[in-house]
């Protein structure tokens, strides 16, 4: 009988370790499902927002201080790639963002006879690079 009771008490010991591992959660690392965020180069710096169930869309010109402030965007893309398509009175302002590369975004900029005036992919600021 003590043997019987030195088995079960030896095999529960050992199994213990692997069933706390089994039964311990999954922790999982959230990933953007949108470019939020500052995004600048030396030229430009691009701040994409989400606020009141619309996306925004505010770019400087760091040489020339002109800014733009738009919102209103359209989606469309699948779950990978998504593009942010804000229309000025027919410049449109387009924002491609890959969730794969989630920190950079291109920005493409077209006046209203289709003529490309900005297309540069930016990347994502980060405190004290600009």
């Amino acid at each position: 009988m003590k043997s019987l009771n030195f088995a079960a008490v030896l095999i529960l010991g050992l199994t213990t370790p692997l069933l706390t591992q089994t039964l311990a959660p999954n922790i999982a690392v959230a990933q953007a499902n949108s470019p939020n965020g500052i995004f600048a180069d030396r030229d430009w710096t691009i701040t994409i927002s989400y606020e009141n169930n619309t996306y925004r869309y505010s770019g400087v010109n760091n040489r020339t201080k002109s800014s733009i402030d738009l919102s209103g965007a359209s989606v469309s893309g699948d779950r990978q790639r998504r593009y942010y398509l804000w229309n000025n009175d027919g410049t449109r302002y387009r924002v491609t963002w890959n969730r794969q590369d989630p920190d950079y975004i291109r920005i493409q900029v077209k006046t209203p006879s289709g003529k490309e005036i900005l297309n540069r992919v930016i990347p994502r600021s980060r405190e004290g690079d600009l």
